[in-house]
This record gives structure tokens, sequence and C-alpha cells, in this order.
């Protein structure tokens, strides 16, 4: 198949305060929980993003551009379970910024 052997392209992926308060919210942090209030409140002085955060972003890079991107490969994506994943952070996620990705290698298994 085409997609054999291809090279994923690299990929950026850029997030706001606004989308680390959005992703908060929808993993169920709330304004009533005093707790989660660094996460929901940008003025909060130690207003932070969730850690978990992170997938979201390198999810965003294979789906936005990588994946999706492979000629000779179809996926549709409202088809694919997530099944797992593993992420570990030596340092707290910053509240906004540009993550740029190059994939090294990847087998695409057909």
């Amino acid at each position: 198949a085409a997609a054999v052997g291809q090279k994923l392209p690299t990929s950026s992926f850029s997030f706001t305060p606004t989308q680390c308060i959005l992703y908060a919210l929808g993993v169920g942090m709330s304004t009533k929980d005093p707790d989660s209030l660094r996460f929901l409140y940008e003025g909060h002085q130690d207003f932070s993003c969730l850690p978990t955060f992170g997938v979201i972003v390198s999810q965003a890079a294979m789906m936005g551009g990588g994946l999706s991107s492979v000629p000779g490969l179809s996926i549709d994506f409202t088809q694919v379970l997530h099944g797992e994943q593993y992420l570990e952070l030596y340092k707290p996620l910053p509240t906004s910024g540009i993550c740029c990705f190059m994939l090294n290698s990847c087998k695409l298994g057909l």
C-alpha cells in the first residue's frame, strides 16, 4: 500500500489559557471546588494547565495533519477507538504556547 514507508510531516499545535480552561471544564473541574480554581481562573496566583492536557496536544498533532496526511491511508476518525496512551511530564505544562512535533519513526501495519 502507498502508506507503507511514508514519513509524517512536522506539525505544530498552539494553545491559549482559554483552551486550558475549557479542557479543565470538560473533564469535570468546577468553580464550586476551591482546589479546581487554579485550573479555571487565569487570575489565580497558581494558574496552571491540567497535566493531562498534554494528551490533547499530542492527539492534535497526529490527527490534524499527521496520520490524516499520509497518502494511501484512509482513516475515518469517527470509527477509531483510542485504547491507551502514556504521558510522562518532567515539568508542568505551560498555560499557552506552540508545540512542534516531528515523528522520527512510524510503522504502519496494514
